[in-house]
């Protein structure tokens, strides 16, 4: 959720465009399919195709040719990529002389994994954050209505580099793309899905537990949360030192 005005000026933009076709085709802050999102991630890709780049995309699908090859070019230059793709990947990686640097991996799990992040640029550095709607195929990039917002707020890119750290960890189970374009089951017994739940569980109890959240406005809410969790064993112990916060 947002309330910057610039964000919110050009949703408001692409809302006009959707229900009455009059909204403009230039956005401030928004990249925009069809008009500006191909060219805007492709543009990211090169800022990052040069020794020390980096990139992570978590996507649902990976089928464009044209950012594909843009890829290509990048991990050829030196930029170190990782691709958590959910369903259909149409890049090989791990080529030698053309994906050397590129890893793909795919979590499949109890919940459908559904979010788009793209990070251009490391964490360390000056990165690019960006989340929306759009998958990279050509429908998405081309025949479709889709759009990607910028994360600026720090506190917000710290949370999504602990997400994507997550996802990345070598002791997590996970689908890996082979070169040959076979994917094979790699890592060990922990469920990324399962880390994330317990991450929200550990911040809502912090939150409860802060002098300013001591009203009971929220406690029913998050104790039917917590009580929840209790019932589909995501963790229990959290669950309960969150039900006994509550209580």
């Amino acid at each position: 959720l947002t309330s910057d005005p610039e964000i919110t000026r050009d949703v408001a933009e692409v809302f006009q465009r959707l229900t009455s076709g009059s909204g403009l085709r230039d956005y401030n802050r928004l990249l925009v399919a069809p008009e500006h999102l191909r060219d805007g991630i492709a543009d990211r890709i090169r800022s990052e195709a040069h020794p020390g780049g980096r990139i992570v995309l978590k996507i649902n699908s990976l089928a464009d040719p044209a950012i594909i090859q843009e890829l290509y070019a990048a991990s050829q230059a030196g930029c170190e990529i990782d691709l958590i793709v959910r369903g259909i990947c149409c890049l090989r990686p791990g080529v030698a002389g053309l994906s050397d640097r590129i890893r793909v991996h795919s979590i499949l799990g109890r919940f459908l994994e559904h979010s788009r992040i793209f990070r251009f640029g490391s964490p360390t550095g000056d990165a690019d954050y960006w989340l929306g709607s759009a998958d990279l195929m050509p429908r998405n990039l081309d025949m479709r209505v889709e759009t990607l917002v910028p994360i600026k707020d720090a506190s917000l890119r710290r949370r999504i580099d602990r997400i994507l750290a997550s996802y990345l960890q070598d002791d997590i189970a996970r689908w890996e793309l082979a070169p040959n374009g076979n994917w094979k089951q790699v890592g060990g017994h922990r469920h990324v899905q399962n880390l994330l739940i317990e991450a929200s569980i550990a911040e809502a109890l912090k939150f409860f537990q802060h002098p300013s959240a001591q009203d009971g406005r929220y406690a029913g809410g998050v104790e039917r949360a917590a009580e929840r969790i209790l019932i589909t064993g995501a963790n229990g112990n959290l669950g309960r030192q969150l039900v006994e916060s509550l209580s």
